[in-house]
Formats: C-alpha cells, structure tokens, sequence
C-alpha cells in the first residue's frame, strides 16, 4: 500500500497492523497513486484504487444501508468526499432506496476538487494548498466516482480551515470523540 510521506504514523501502524507492506511515496496522494501503479505496472501486482472502483463504491456505499437499518427516518445525509468513492456509494444506496433523501457532499475549501469537477463539468487536477482534512486531500475526483456524484448527489459543500479546527475541538470539549480533519468536516458544514 502506497502512501504519501506525510501520512499520519497512527494510518501508517495501522494499516501495517493488518499486514500491509507500506510503502511511503511522494508529498500528496495523488503522487502516491501515480507510484502505485508505476510499481504494479513493474510488477505485475494486482491494483485495487482507493476510491475510483466499482467494487469499493459498493463497498462504501453498505454504509448507506446500515443507515437505513439504524434510522426510520432520514431526510438529508451529509458526508465528507475527496476521491468520491465514500460520498458516491452512500448517495447510490440512499437514492435507490428513497430518491427523497437529500445527499450533501462536504470538502475542504483549501483542496476543493469535487467543486472544480462541478464547475468544468468534468475532472480536473486542481491545485491544492495545506488542509487538516488529509484523509481527503485529493487533486483530482475520480472520473466514476464524479460520474455517480453527477448523477446522485444534491449538492457540494466547502468548509474552511478554521470551521474544521473548531468543529474537531468541539467534538474533543464536547462529546470526548478525537475525530480527523477529514471526520470533522461534516460538522462543520
């Protein structure tokens, strides 16, 4: 698993927990993609992408169902997106089961490239600056993932910085929860 060189140590410990080989690889995400399938191009290895795959859409997109089996009644769902595979397999299953259901998309305003895509119809590879919200920190949706956020979701929402940082602290004063930037900023929007 190719990770960039900033990564969190707890992502990093984490994922070699379960066995992974970590490899850390570029400064942002997108340089760690671009590594990952120069090594599986080298050797032969089977490439799985993080967010861009019918498979881990669908994947992501049980947590829309365990939505449906804790809630009787749901009128919007707000999740945070960076590649898009997480906010478009929610928003599939969310749609599927009751079109009613508003989905909101949140990114951070300092990487914002679902807005982008929106805005070019298409996407494209912005550039980003520094965000808290690593965990979703990408310079370009995914071209599936954007097709089904077209398709499903209602509408993208940016936060700034500082309504993450403080969304975070709220959420440590408040209710004891240490979240990531990333976690945060559904609050925070």
């Amino acid at each position: 698993i190719v990770m960039p060189k900033g990564a969190p140590l707890s992502k990093i410990q984490a994922t070699q927990s379960y066995g992974a080989n970590v490899i850390l690889h570029g400064d942002v995400f997108d340089e760690s993609l671009e590594y990952a399938r120069k090594l599986q191009q080298e050797t032969g290895a089977t490439f799985v992408h993080p967010f861009d795959d019918p498979a881990v859409i669908a994947g992501q997109g049980t947590i829309g169902l365990e939505l449906f089996e804790q809630l009787d009644d749901i009128d919007a769902v707000v999740c945070p997106v960076g590649g898009g595979g997480l906010l478009a397999g929610i928003a599939i299953a969310m749609k599927q089961k009751n079109p009613a259901i508003r989905v909101y998309g949140v990114e951070s305003a300092a990487c914002a490239s679902t807005t982008a895509a929106k805005q070019h119809n298409q996407p494209i590879i912005i550039t980003p600056s520094n965000t808290i919200a690593d965990g979703i920190a990408v310079k370009r949706i995914g071209d599936l993932t954007f097709s089904y956020i077209q398709k499903y979701v209602d509408d993208i929402v940016c936060v700034e910085e500082t309504d993450i940082s403080r969304t975070m602290l709220y959420l440590l004063e408040r209710n004891k929860l240490l979240v990531e930037g990333s976690a945060a900023c559904s609050l925070a929007a």
